[in-house]
């Protein structure tokens, strides 16, 4: 099987681990990993045919099932939100950051509220589109762009987070 950074689609790297675990041990199947992730058991079969998208608290859950590190998490969760955007200025940024990713070999960093960031989807939503560059300091508009909405109280708390690191 190829790498996670080797794929530009996350469902296709999904079915692939999935049906590689499978043939390791039956066990591994949709509904294995379903249930891990408390969803339906019909749910990853969809996302995996391109029936829903995988909305980020699964994927946050997911990455941790499948045992990925912090690296592989990044990378997997922008793979997801650069696959689910539909407003190009994202998806075109989404698309540079894993093409950096990739030439990088994913950087990480040990400093745990930068860790912070990959272990909260608000956070990480926020901190991904700091680099559009008509990026705005504002609550409001920032709800515009997350792909998963969030109270504003909320937003401008991870704003603030995000300032001090």
């Amino acid at each position: 099987m190829k790498k996670l950074i080797e794929y530009q689609d996350y469902r296709l790297y999904l079915k692939d681990l999935i049906n590689e675990q499978k043939t390791l041990d039956k066990k591994y199947s949709l509904i294995y990993y379903s249930k891990k992730i408390k969803t339906s058991d019909s749910y990853l079969k969809q996302v995996i045919n391109n029936k829903r998208g995988l909305n980020l608290d699964k994927a946050f859950s997911l990455a941790k099932v499948l045992g990925l590190s912090p690296s592989e998490k990044a990378y997997f969760i922008t793979l997801i939100v650069e696959n689910e955007s539909s407003e190009p200025d994202l998806k075109r940024f989404f698309k540079n950051q894993l093409s950096e990713y990739s030439k990088s070999n994913i950087p990480y960093t040990k400093n745990q509220k930068m860790t912070a960031i990959f272990e909260n989807n608000l956070l990480w939503e926020i901190f991904s589109i700091i680099g559009l560059e008509n990026f705005r300091n504002d609550p409001l508009w920032i709800q515009t762009k997350l792909l998963f909405k969030s109270p504003l109280a909320e937003i401008q708390k991870a704003i603030d987070f995000l300032l001090k690191i």
